[in-house]
Parts: C-alpha cells; structure tokens; sequence
C-alpha cells in the first residue's frame, strides 16, 4: 500500500514540475538575460569538456542554448516543459529536442554513446 502511495505522490510532484516549468517558461529569456554571467561561465566550462562536433544529450535543455552553443554533430535536448521545448525549437532549427521526464527517461539511442549533461538552469 505505501509502495503506491509513494508511487502517485511521486507522479503528482513531477506533474506539479512540469507545470510550473511550463508557466514560467515565457519568462525563462528574460531570466537568463539577468544572470547572462552565470549562464556564459556554464557555456565556457561544457565547451571545455565537450568537444564541438560530439553526439550530445543535454537533460533539462530548457531554451536549447547550451545544446546550441556545443555544435554538436548530433544533438538532442529533452525537456519535461512542452513550453519550453517548443522556444527550444523555435531558437533552434538546426537541433532536435523532444518532451521527456529524465526520471523516467529509456534509452534515447543505441549504438555510438552520447556524451550526457545535465545542467539545471533553475
């Protein structure tokens, strides 16, 4: 009994994630614009680690920026936000982002490794 009862509560929080993510996602540039230095230092460190041209998965995408800023070879950014992977895409054409709970999250590719990251900008 308490083994489900953890199990809805858990689904009702992530429930509860994603909709704030979504309400808050037309604010999310604005935001970013405020704390541009923190979000160019986490630029400057994954660029440091990544290589350009790798096969990225980036967790928590948010806009897609970071993603973009990789340019990886293959690129994918998962969100829980269908908001905020919508201005995702928008932003950048060029990428490919899907709605995805990391929580629950299957293999997104099988065959050569994704190098994963997973930054939370909130």
């Amino acid at each position: 009994m308490e083994a489900m009862d953890f199990g809805a509560r858990e689904l009702a929080l992530r429930e509860e994630r994603r909709q704030l993510s979504d309400r808050l996602a037309p604010q999310r540039e604005k935001w970013q614009r405020r704390n541009r230095a923190y979000y160019r230092n986490i630029e400057r460190l994954v660029r440091f680690i990544v290589p350009e041209g790798a096969s990225v998965l980036e967790i928590g995408c948010g806009l897609g920026d970071l993603l973009a800023a990789l340019k990886p070879g293959d690129g994918l950014g998962i969100d829980q936000s269908p908001q905020l992977v919508d201005l995702a895409r928008q932003r950048h054409a060029d990428l490919r982002f899907a709605v995805a709970d990391a929580e629950t999250l299957e293999a997104a590719r099988t065959g050569s490794a994704w190098r994963t990251w997973s930054i939370s900008s909130s």
